[in-house]
């Protein structure tokens, strides 16, 4: 059974597993089939409801900033949208995978595909403004307006570069946002003593 920090709402794509299977390929230069039977295992854990472990079985085949890049597709969450060097990369392996969409919606700022998958987002909360602005580090959030193809428009959380995205409705993420504001106004009454 899995525990309160597991969700397995997700479904991971074709395009998702693809993409896995050549950061597998790539990294540990296995065969084609066993790259894509280690990303088949790694969506299995994702859709039955063990998420956090799908990202540790990527930890044996991937360095650490692969393992975070293909921890957040296999997630669910917004896919890195690859450099140019990647590119080219991925072009050997699977030609036309992780292709970068041509026409964004007007409220998206992100535009991925994934085999037949095509994600769009816009992220609300940067980091390093946020960052600079507190002059300390803040944990590894991810807020954005979230949209894969033929499903509506969202708002994505993720907390950490393992946890697993949540979508929400925009009524539930204001919700969120209230709960968030009453915590931190009696956080900020208990640290003052009032």
């Amino acid at each position: 059974m899995a525990d309160s920090t597991e969700n397995g709402t997700n479904r991971v794509t074709s395009g998702r597993r693809a993409l896995i299977a050549a950061w597998v390929r790539q990294a540990t230069g296995l065969p084609a089939l066993y790259a894509a039977a280690w990303a088949d295992a790694c969506a299995a854990l994702v859709e039955d409801g063990w998420p956090t472990a799908s990202r540790s079985l990527l930890a044996r085949q991937l360095d650490p900033a692969d393992v975070d890049r293909a921890g957040r597709a296999v997630l669910g969450g917004i896919p890195p949208t690859p450099d140019e060097l990647t590119r080219r990369r991925l072009a050997h392996a699977l030609p036309e995978l992780a292709a970068p969409v041509g026409e964004l919606p007007g409220w998206a700022t992100v535009g991925v595909q994934l085999g037949e998958e095509v994600v769009f987002a816009r992220p609300t909360l940067d980091l390093d403004v946020a960052e600079a602005a507190d002059a300390r580090q803040w944990p590894p959030v991810t807020v954005a307006a979230y949209q894969t193809a033929g499903e509506p428009v969202c708002v994505l959380v993720e907390v950490g570069a393992s946890g697993p995205p949540t979508r929400f409705e925009p009524r539930q993420a204001r919700r969120l946002s209230t709960a968030l504001l009453d915590a931190a106004e009696l956080v900020d009454s208990v640290r003052g003593g009032r």
